[in-house]
């Protein structure tokens, strides 16, 4: 077999799926109270855990098998290194559609989320699944040269729709924070108009006016961190910089996510002493 005729995929296969395996990226904990919407999710990563597990004994199974051919080449050992890059590839793509699987699990429930934008979300990742499909049974029948082309075809392809998964992941992310934030502007709104109220009673509420002062500014930094969080998901839009834009991103959303705990603090104190009123 000629070097460069070779179907040696790890090469292709790492990159494609670097960034998968124990992702943080994702970062996907479903946090909803409907116990069924729960488990669907616990089971897609059940799942995708397990092929990942059926991946890696599969690259264990190439690399041995890929030593044995350049020790000895022979036909024998020819034959056992296409049968292992073939079933490398498949579980490989399988990985690929568990993870995409369990992305859209969690889209599907963020109802953080549009309607419109969830559909949306949705069908891209169905466009993506849809395509490794094609692409997996096009692998169990394919010869050794197909093999190496079917590699770098899916490689090209996940490159450019990664980053899809990371903005998707980013959307959410930010539409979560959002979502709380103007439901906290709306308590703000509320209790202003109760603190009116209690104007009316000649009852003190300059402590409480003070709170509500730290309430607004709380949601207000939340506010700023939200949107440069967002702005940085908005800036992925090559390979280079993804990991870096994602994380830098990331940052900025728990930074909100701070300021919105510290607001809900703020927000015990608020209520404690409005009923005392």
């Amino acid at each position: 077999m000629k070097k460069g005729n070779t179907f040696f995929i790890t090469g292709l296969l790492l990159i494609i799926i670097t960034g998968l395996i124990g992702s943080q990226a994702l970062a996907l904990s479903l946090q909803v109270k409907d116990k069924t919407v729960r488990q669907q999710y616990t089971n897609s990563k059940k799942q995708y855990t397990r092929e990942v597990n059926f991946y890696k004994s599969a690259k264990q199974d190439y690399v041995t098998a890929k030593s044995n051919y350049k020790q000895f080449k022979n036909a024998d050992n020819k034959q056992v290194l296409e049968d292992k890059a073939r079933s490398f590839l498949e579980k490989s793509v399988t990985v690929l559609i568990k993870k995409l699987e369990s992305i859209k699990n969690w889209v599907s429930n963020r109802y953080s989320l549009e309607e419109s934008e969830r559909q949306s979300i949705v069908a891209e990742i169905d466009e993506d699944i849809n395509y490794l499909n094609g692409k997996l049974s096009k692998i169990q029948t394919a010869s050794a040269s197909q093999i190496k082309e079917e590699a770098q075809e899916i490689r090209s392809y996940w490159h450019s729709h990664r980053l899809n998964v990371k903005k998707i992941t980013g959307r959410i992310l930010s539409a979560r924070i959002v979502y709380v934030i103007k439901k906290a502007e709306n308590i703000s709104l509320r209790i202003k108009d109760k603190l009116a109220s209690l104007e009316n009673t000649k009852q003190d509420i300059t402590e409480l006016e003070g709170w509500v002062k730290d309430f607004d500014k709380k949601i207000a930094l939340a506010k700023e961190k939200y949107e440069a969080g967002k702005n940085q998901f908005q800036s992925i839009n090559d390979l280079s910089s993804a990991n870096s834009l994602f994380s830098s991103g990331n940052q900025f959303i728990r930074e909100a996510n701070n300021y919105i705990k510290e607001a809900y603090d703020i927000l015990k104190k608020i209520i404690k002493e409005m009923k005392t009123l």
